[in-house]
């Protein structure tokens, strides 16, 4: 967690996606679409993400001078939320980090959800995901748009089940873009552990301060 400080008061917000609420993450990721779409910029995306997380009813840069100073001076605090690249024209590229073993829209408007880390899903489901993943990464290569979208649809579809079986509406894009991104998470940190493990290494227990997984050497203890 991180503290901000601004108008004479100190509010505690989350420091990274892992510490997030349900609310929470479906406004980031409402905010990662937006940006990914260019209908906001990754300095926008800052602006509007902190002042959700401060309670304020509109972005703090339409609040007194003084709070926009302290709050400008305070934006590196949420950088835990964000991968920073460089592109090949020497620019910032500015990612959201979307990626937790967490289901935080494990419910979401009469659709209900596997658990964090897949809980629930059955092996056949999983392996189905496996292969509609690497559809999809075929699909994005070459910009199939409509394939993306039914292959969003049916891993969505495998990683939950709606209230009335018999009425399941069309899937939301937003619970679609969810779905992909908390399987895609999850199975990246598989392949990871399993990495590590046969390197000799594997994640253990979190830091005492941050709260992140820890790496040490596999074995007894």
């Amino acid at each position: 967690m991180e503290k901000f400080t601004y108008n004479s008061k100190t509010v505690e917000v989350p420091s990274y996606l892992d510490e997030v609420s349900s609310e929470q993450y479906r406004q980031f990721l409402i905010l990662s679409v937006l940006m990914n779409r260019g209908t906001i910029s990754p300095g926008q995306f800052r602006v509007k993400w902190l002042s959700f997380l401060l309670g304020m009813k509109a972005d703090y840069t339409m609040y007194r001078r003084e709070i926009i100073q302290e709050l400008d001076g305070q934006l590196e605090k949420l950088d835990g939320f964000f991968s920073y690249t460089t592109g090949k024209k020497g620019e910032r590229i500015v990612t959201p980090i979307l990626k937790t073993g967490r289901n935080l829209m494990q419910d979401f408007g009469g659709w209900h959800g596997v658990g964090d880390m897949l809980n629930g899903l059955t092996f056949g489901n999983f392996c189905d995901c496996l292969d509609l993943l690497q559809q999809s990464r075929q699909a994005a290569a070459e910009k199939d748009d409509p394939a993306i979208n039914e292959i969003f649809q049916d891993i969505t579809l495998k990683l939950y089940r709606y209230k009335d079986p018999e009425k399941t509406p069309a899937v939301p894009s937003l619970l679609a873009i969810h779905a992909v991104n908390f399987f895609s998470a999850v199975w990246d940190r598989f392949i990871s552990v399993v990495k590590l493990s046969t390197f000799g290494y594997c994640f253990r227990s979190r830091h005492p301060r941050t709260g992140r997984r820890m790496i040490k050497p596999a074995g007894p203890g």
